[in-house]
C-alpha cells in the first residue's frame, strides 16, 4: 500500500468509533443493544495492511474468519467482517476457505488471544468506513442523546412494499429516487395523537435528525410529521423500553422490545432500599426499563451452537446514563456493578422458545436453561432458579439480581432433532396475526382430525377473559378473529394476553399483545 493511502486510512482512524462491528469474545456496549462506554476508540487501534490465506470455521452459527499470513496452516489473526448480514455496496464478497486474500483493516492491539482485524477494504474493494455506521446505524450515545443533526425537509413518500413491513423513504427532489430514509420505528406502532404513517405519494414536511445511512442515502429518524409530533424528541423512544416509577404501587411489566412474548415482570417496592440500604433515596423518581432480544453471535465470551436466544437488559437514570455499573444517581453504591444489579425484590423474566426452532437447532428442550454472563469472571454462569415449561414453551427465571446479558441455551439431541417433534400433535395452535394488534387480530390453528376444541383468551394473572370457540370443529385449517374485547364486550387496555387452545387433553399457548 502506498504511504499517501497508508495515511488516508490512519486519518480516517482517527475519528473511528465502532458500533456492531464488535467483537463476539469481548462484552461490548454502545448502540441500541449496548449502553455506553466500551466501544473500540481510536487510540487503541493500529491501521494495517495483511495479505494471507483466509482460514473458515464454519462450526458456529454463523461462519468466523480467520487468516493465516506465515502459510503454517495456523491462523494468525481473526478478521472482523461485522454482523453476518451485512453486504457492502462496493458488491466484495466474503471470502472462502483457503482464498488468498490483501486486506486494510483496524487491529485491536490489547485483546488475549488471537488480534483481531476490523475489516475496511478487501482486495482493494471498500468493506465498510471507519465511521460511526454500526450495526443497525445507530450512533454511540445515551439512550436518549439526540445524536446526529437536526433537518426539516419536504417530499414525496415512496414506499417499498416487497419486504415483510413496508419501508419508508422520501424524494425531496422529484426524481423518484429515495434521498433518505425514514425511520418510523417498530412497524406497530403509533403515537397516542393518533397520528398514522404517510402513504405512497403523499406529500410531507418532516422534522427529524439524520444520521449516516448504510445504503447510499441519509437515515432520517422522524420526529414529527406536517407539525405533528410521532415521538418526542430528547426522550427515549416508546418503545425502546417502560419508565418504571420508583414507589409503583402494582406490579410493573417490561416487555421486550423486539419480541414482545418476552417480558420480565418488577413487584411493587422492588426498588425497596436499594442494595446499600439507604432507604430508597439515592434511587431517582423512575426509571427507563431496556429490554432486547440479541442475535447469540453479539453476546460476549465464544459462540456457542447451543444458544438459542440472546438477550441484553438495562436500567437507565432520567439522565439517559446507565445504572448497571454507574450513575450520577449514587454510582454503583446502591448494586450496579459492571453490568449486575440487586433489587429489594424478586423480579420474573419469562423468555419464550418454540419447538421449530428447537428442532431446526438440533436441541434437546429437556436441558433448556438460562445463562447469564458474570463480568467478573468473564465466564457465562447457569441459573439456578429457572423453570421450564414445556406445555407452554416458557423459561421463567425468578431472581432478585438483573444483568446485562443473558442467553437462553440447551444441548444436543441424542437424536438431533427436537424429541417432542418426533411424535407429530393432532393439532397446533398457529398464533395470530398480526402480534402486536390493534383493534383486531386473526387466530390460526389446526387440526388433523375431528376434535373438541376450546380457543380462550386470558390476562397474565390466569384469569379467563372471553371463550372464542368451545365447540367440534373438523380436520384442516381455522380461523377466529379477536376484536380485543372481553366476555362483556369491554375492550381490553393495552398489554400481553395469552390465546390458550384445547383440544382433547392437550393444551398449547400462545401470547398476544394488543396495543393502542
Amino acid at each position: 500500500m502506498t504511504e499517501s493511502r497508508m495515511k488516508w486510512w490512519i486519518g480516517l482512524a482517527s475519528v473511528v468509533i465502532f458500533l456492531g462491528f464488535g467483537k463476539p469474545g469481548q462484552a461490548q456496549m454502545g448502540g441500541p443493544h449496548h449502553g455506553p462506554g466500551h466501544s473500540l476508540g481510536p487510540d487503541s487501534l493500529q491501521i494495517v495492511e495483511l495479505s494471507g490465506t483466509v482460514l473458515v470455521d464454519s462450526s458456529h452459527t454463523h461462519p468466523m474468519y480467520y487468516l493465516d499470513t506465515d502459510n503454517d496452516g495456523s491462523a494468525d489473526y481473526q478478521l472482523m467482517f461485522g454482523p453476518w448480514w451485512y453486504r457492502p455496496e462496493s458488491g466484495a464478497q466474503r471470502p472462502g476457505h483457503g482464498d488468498t486474500v490483501t486486506l486494510v483493516g483496524g487491529l485491536e492491539d490489547d485483546m488475549q488471544g488471537l488480534p483481531q482485524v476490523i475489516v475496511f477494504e478487501l482486495n482493494g474493494q471498500k468493506w465498510r468506513d471507519p465511521v460511526a455506521v454500526g450495526s443497525h446505524g445507530w450512533w454511540e450515545a445515551n439512550a436518549w442523546e439526540t445524536g446526529g443533526d437536526t433537518l426539516t425537509v419536504t417530499g414525496t413518500v415512496l414506499v417499498d412494499s416487497t419486504h415483510y413491513y413496508p419501508m419508508y423513504f422520501l424524494d425531496t427532489d422529484g426524481d423518484s429516487i429515495p434521498d433518505y430514509r425514514l425511520g418510523f420505528g417498530p412497524y406497530w406502532y403509533e403515537p397516542d395523537n393518533g397520528l398514522q404513517r404517510p402513504q405512497a405519494g403523499e406529500s410531507v414536511t418532516i422534522f427529524g435528525i439524520v444520521h449516516q445511512g448504510m445504503f447510499g442515502f441519509g437515515m432520517l429518524t422522524v420526529y414529527r410529521i406536517n407539525g405533528q409530533e410521532w415521538r418526542p424528541l430528547n426522550a427515549p423512544a416508546p418503545w425502546a423500553g417502560t419508565w418504571i416509577h420508583r414507589d409503583h404501587a402494582d406490579s410493573a411489566y417490561v416487555y421486550c422490545a423486539n419480541d414482545s412474548s418476552n417480558w420480565i415482570g418488577f413487584a411493587p417496592g422492588h426498588m425497596g432500599r436499594g442494595n446499600m440500604h439507604m432507604g430508597g433515596m439515592r434511587w431517582p423518581d423512575s426509571v427507563f426499563v431496556m429490554f432486547w432480544e440479541v442475535h447469540p453471535d453479539s453476546m460476549p465470551g465464544d459462540a456457542d451452537p447451543g444458544y438459542v436466544h440472546g438477550y441484553y437488559v438495562d436500567v437507565r437514570d432520567p439522565q439517559g446514563s446507565t445504572m448497571m455499573g454507574g450513575s450520577m444517581w449514587g454510582g454503583n453504591n446502591w448494586g450496579g456493578h459492571h453490568g449486575r444489579m440487586q433489587f429489594e425484590k424478586d423480579h420474573r423474566m419469562v423468555l419464550r422458545y418454540t419447538d421449530e426452532e428447537m428442532a431446526n437447532l438440533g436441541l434437546d428442550e429437556s436441558k433448556i436453561h438460562v445463562r447469564y454472563w458474570d463480568p467478573q469472571s468473564q465466564q457465562w454462569q447457569t441459573e439456578s432458579n429457572a423453570q421450564v415449561d414445556p406445555q407452554s414453551n416458557t423459561v421463567t427465571l425468578t431472581s432478585n439480581t438483573l444483568n446485562t446479558y443473558y442467553v437462553l441455551a440447551s444441548e444436543s439431541s441424542p437424536t438431533g432433532i427436537d424429541s417432542r417433534r418426533s411424535t407429530p400433535s393432532s393439532f397446533e395452535l398457529l398464533g395470530n396475526y398480526p402480534n402486536p394488534f390493534n383493534p383486531e387480530t386473526t387466530i390460526a390453528f389446526r387440526l388433523d382430525e375431528p376434535m373438541r376444541v376450546t380457543l380462550q383468551i386470558y390476562n397474565l394473572g390466569g384469569q379467563k377473559l372471553i371463550t372464542l370457540v368451545d365447540d367440534w370443529r373438523n380436520p384442516g385449517l381455522h380461523r377466529v378473529i379477536w376484536n380485543g374485547k372481553d366476555a362483556g364486550g369491554r375492550t381490553l387496555s393495552s398489554g400481553m394476553y395469552m390465546i390458550r387452545l384445547q383440544a382433547g387433553e392437550q393444551v398449547q399457548s400462545k401470547p398476544v399483545l394488543l396495543v393502542k
